[in-house]
C-alpha cells in the first residue's frame, strides 16, 4: 500500500476493499485524521496494525472495515477512544484464536471461516 496516501490530510474516504491488495498497513496513514470511512476488507493485507494508528485520534471516522485480511495485533486506544462515533467497525476479532484484538468493534468476523461474523456489544451503543 502506498505510504504517500498518508499525505492526503483532507481525505474523507478510502475504499480499496476486494482488490487483492497485499502488503502491510502503512504507519504514515495515521496522519489521515479527517477520514470518515476506511474500507480495506477482503484483501490480502498482512502484518500488525501500526502502533501509530493506535495513538492517533480518528475523530471523524465512522466506518472501518478491516476484516477478511491477514492482519494481527490490537486495535485500541486511538480507535476505541472515539468508539461512540462508529456506525460500523469490522475486523477479524471473533473466536479464541482471533488474530486481531478489538474492544470496540461493532462486528467481529472469524478469519478461519470467511463470512462468519457476529455483532458485538459495542454495536448496541
Amino acid at each position: 500500500l502506498p505510504t504517500e496516501i498518508g499525505q492526503l490530510g483532507q481525505l474523507k474516504s478510502l475504499a480499496m476493499g476486494r482488490n487483492m491488495l497485499t502488503g502491510t498497513l502503512p504507519a504514515e496513514w495515521s496522519a489521515l485524521t479527517s477520514l470518515e470511512g476506511l474500507f480495506l476488507a477482503s484483501n490480502s493485507l498482512t502484518g500488525t496494525v501500526p502502533e501509530s494508528w493506535n495513538t492517533t485520534n480518528f475523530d471523524s471516522i465512522s466506518e472501518i472495515l478491516l476484516n477478511a485480511n491477514n492482519l494481527t495485533g490490537t486495535l485500541d486506544r486511538g480507535f476505541c477512544d472515539d468508539a461512540t462515533n462508529y456506525t460500523r467497525f469490522v475486523s477479524d476479532c471473533l473466536g479464541e484464536d482471533a488474530p486481531v484484538e478489538c474492544s470496540c468493534c461493532t462486528v467481529c468476523c472469524d478469519h478461519s471461516e470467511p463470512g462468519i461474523c457476529n455483532q458485538t456489544r459495542a454495536s448496541s451503543k
